[in-house]
C-alpha cells in the first residue's frame, strides 16, 4: 500500500510541477522583460521632451542675451547648458540603436559649439544672429530623437506581443496535456487509493461528530481494511465509555446532593440560632461552611447539566421573561460569596425582555456570575452590561481579576479544562461552568466569547439571537 501510495502521488504530481516551473520561467521572463521595457520606454519620451524644452529655453536666454546684453542672461544659458549636457549623456545611457546615439552625439556637439560662440562673443556680434538659427536646427534633431525613441519602443513592444503570443501557445498545448494526462492518472489511482482513504476519513470524521452507534465497515487493500477493523474497536470502546462516563456522573451527582443538603440544613440551623446562639467567630465558621456548600452545589449541578446537556436533545422551553429577574436571583444566590469578598455588584443597561428558555439562561448567566466571583480579589468588583441590539441582545459579564490566560483562550470553554490563573476561592472548580454555560447559549443559536479589550480582569459577552413566542 505504501509503494502504491508513493508511486501514485509521485506519477501525478511530476507533470505539474514540472509545467508549474516552466511556467514561472516563462512568465518571470515576460514580466521581466515588460518592466524594462516600460522602465526605458518612460525615461526616454520623458527625457526627449524635456530635451526640446531646454532648448526653447536656452533660445529664449540666448535672445535676450542679444537685445538687452543682460551677463546674467548669459549665466542662466550656461546653467541650462550644463543641465542640457547631463541629460543628453543620460539619454545616451539609454539609447540601444546606434542611430540614436549618433543623433544624440550630434545635438551635444552642436550645443557645445553654440555655447563656445555665446561665451567668445557679446550682444553686437556680426555672427550672433547666425549662432541663434542653430536653435531651431536643434530642436528638430531633438524632435526626430523623439520619433526613434518612439519607434524603437514600438518595436521592442512588438517583439515583446510576439513572445507573448508564442507563450501562451505553447502554455495551450502544455496544459491541455497536462489536464489531459493528470485526469487519467487520477482516474486511475483514484480505485486503488482514494475510496478506502475516503472511507476512512467518513469514518473518523463520523467518530467525532455523530457519535458511535453506526458500525464502521471498510473496503479496500488489507492494510485499509484491518485499520477499519480497528476503527470499529475503538468506535466499541469509546461508546462505552461514554456511557459509563454519564452513568458515572448522573450516580455521582446525585449520590453527592443528598448529604450536601443535609449539610446545607444544619448549617441553615447553626446560623438561624435553632441549636443555640452562636459567638461572632462561631457564626463567621458557620457562614464560610454555608458558602462553600453553595459552591459544592453549584458544582453539582454543573456535573448534572453537562450530563444532561450531552444526553438530551435540543428542544428548548421558549417563554417570555425579564433579564433582570435572573440577575436578581443570581445575586442572592451569591450574596454570602459577594459580602464575604467585598465584591461591588454593578449591573448596566436597560432591563432586557427575552424569550428565551429561562432556565438554560439562568444557568449560563449562573455560571459565569460563579466564575468571576471565584476569581475576583477581595474589594473587587463585577459588573453585567445588557443591551438590545437590532437582532440580537449581548450580555457582558466582567470581573476585575487575574483575567484569562493568552495560552488559554482557545481551551477556556472545553469541558473539564482548567487554566492556569489560579482563583481566589477555597474550593478549585470542576472546568465544567464555561463549557455549561457554552451548551445553553449555543442551543439558542447564539454565542459566547472572551472579549479581549480589557486590561484588567475577563470579560464574557453572551450573545443571543431575538426569538418570537
Amino acid at each position: 500500500m505504501l509503494g502504491l501510495v508513493l508511486l501514485g502521488f509521485s506519477v501525478v504530481a511530476l507533470p505539474p510541477i514540472v509545467a508549474a516551473f516552466r511556467a514561472a520561467s516563462y512568465v518571470n521572463d515576460l514580466s521581466f522583460r515588460s518592466e524594462g521595457l516600460v522602465s526605458e520606454g518612460l525615461e526616454l519620451i520623458a527625457e526627449g521632451e524635456l530635451l526640446s524644452e531646454q532648448f526653447i529655453a536656452m533660445e529664449r536666454n540666448a535672445r535676450q542675451f542679444r537685445v538687452l546684453g543682460d551677463e546674467s542672461m548669459l549665466q542662466l544659458y550656461d546653467e541650462k547648458h550644463a543641465r542640457l549636457i547631463d541629460s543628453v549623456n543620460f539619454l545616451i545611457g539609454l539609447s540601444r540603436t546606434h542611430a540614436m546615439r549618433q543623433r544624440l552625439d550630434r545635438i551635444k556637439s552642436d550645443a557645445q559649439s553654440v555655447a563656445l560662440a555665446l561665451q567668445k562673443s557679446g550682444p553686437d556680434y556680426v555672427q550672433m544672429d547666425e549662432v541663434l538659427q542653430t536653435f531651431p536646427e536643434l530642436q528638430a534633431m531633438a524632435a526626430e530623437f523623439l520619433v526613434e525613441s518612439r519607434r524603437y519602443i514600438n518595436d521592442q513592444l512588438q517583439s515583446l506581443r510576439e513572445t507573448a503570443r508564442r507563450t501562451r501557445q505553447s502554455l495551450a498545448w502544455q496544459g491541455t496535456a497536462l489536464v489531459v494526462g493528470t485526469l487519467v492518472l487520477a482516474l486511475f489511482f483514484a480505485r486503488l487509493i482514494v475510496r478506502p482513504i475516503r472511507q476512512t476519513s467518513i469514518a473518523i470524521r463520523r467518530l467525532g461528530e455523530d457519535g458511535f452507534d453506526q458500525s464502521i465497515k471498510i473496503s479496500g487493500p488489507p492494510e485499509i481494511a484491518n485499520l477499519g477493523q480497528e476503527l470499529d474497536w475503538l468506535r466499541r470502546r469509546l461508546n462505552a465509555l461514554e456511557q459509563a462516563k454519564g452513568k458515572f456522573l448522573r450516580h455521582m451527582s446525585h449520590e453527592l446532593k443528598t448529604p450536601l443538603a443535609s449539610i446545607r440544613e444544619g448549617t441553615e440551623l447553626l446560623i438561624d440560632g435553632t441549636a443555640g446562639q452562636l459567638n461572632s467567630t462561631q457564626s463567621e465558621v458557620a457562614n464560610i461552611l454555608k458558602n462553600n456548600s453553595l459552591d459544592l452545589q453549584n458544582m453539582i449541578e454543573n456535573l448534572l447539566n453537562f450530563s444532561s446537556q450531552q444526553t438530551m436533545e435540543d428542544s428548548l422551553n421558549l417563554t417570555e421573561f425579564k433579564l433582570s429577574g435572573i440577575i436578581n436571583e443570581i445575586r442572592e444566590n451569591h450574596h454570602l460569596s459577594l459580602v464575604g469578598k467585598q465584591i461591588r455588584w454593578d449591573v448596566q443597561g436597560k432591563d432586557l425582555t427575552l424569550v428565551a428558555d429561562r432556565d438554560r439562561i439562568r444557568a449560563a448567566l449562573d455560571n459565569l456570575v460563579s466564575n468571576s466571583i471565584r476569581f475576583s480579589p477581595e474589594g473587587g468588583a463585577l459588573s453585567i452590561a445588557c443591551k438590545e441590539n437590532r437582532v440580537d441582545y449581548s450580555i457582558e459579564v466582567a470581573d476585575r481579576g487575574p483575567g484569562v490566560n493568552d495560552k488559554d483562550k482557545d481551551m477556556i470553554f472545553e469541558p473539564f479544562f482548567q487554566g492556569r490563573n489560579p482563583g481566589h476561592g477555597h474550593l478549585r472548580g470542576t472546568g465544567l461552568g464555561l463549557s455549561v454555560a457554552r451548551e445553553c447559549i449555543e442551543s439558542h443559536g447564539g454565542a459566547i466569547e472572551i472579549v479581549d479589550d480589557r486590561e484588567v480582569g475577563a470579560c464574557f459577552r453572551i450573545t443571543i439571537p431575538k426569538h418570537e413566542k
